[in-house]
This record gives C-alpha cells, sequence and structure tokens, in this order.
C-alpha cells in the first residue's frame, strides 16, 4: 500500500452510505460523497462503493451508539467490539 494512498472515513446510516477521502500526509479533504442505498442490499451497496475509489491506506467508521465506554474516536479493536457487542 502506498503511503500517498487516500485514507476513507465511512458513515453507513439507515438510507446512505456518506464517505469523504483525506490525503494521509495532510488530512486535507480530497473527495466526499453520499450514496443512497436500500437496507437489503447493505453488503452490496458497500462493496460497490469501495471499488469505485481508491484503495485507501485506512478506512475509519463511524458509529453513532457507542454506550456510556465509548465517547470517543476509538481503535475498533477485538476488545472493543466485544464491548459494543454488550450494547
Amino acid at each position: 500500500m502506498s503511503a500517498s494512498a487516500p485514507l476513507l472515513t465511512l458513515n453507513i446510516g439507515s438510507s446512505s452510505i456518506k464517505y469523504a477521502l483525506f490525503d494521509p500526509r495532510t488530512l486535507t479533504e480530497i473527495g466526499r460523497g453520499k450514496e443512497d442505498r436500500s437496507p437489503v442490499d447493505d453488503e452490496a451497496a458497500l462493496e460497490i462503493l469501495i471499488n469505485s475509489l481508491p484503495r485507501p491506506s485506512l478506512i475509519a467508521h463511524r458509529i453513532v451508539h457507542g454506550g456510556a465506554f465509548h465517547t470517543r474516536p476509538a481503535l475498533l479493536d477485538t476488545p472493543t467490539l466485544n464491548k459494543l457487542e454488550t450494547l
């Protein structure tokens, strides 16, 4: 993966997928968009979107409700996933 590959942020909602691309060196936004989607085709819509963008060096996803334990950005590692599963 190239050091200049963009960072991709995702916000997957009930009716759309919002995304933004950032330059990894400057964190300047270099693109953004919104794709409407059907809840039935979640995985397919996300796969089409990701395949249409430059290959990212990192993907970040917004989780709307992390309960009282997750009120700040966090690495989505095994302990974090386990805690989110309990909510």
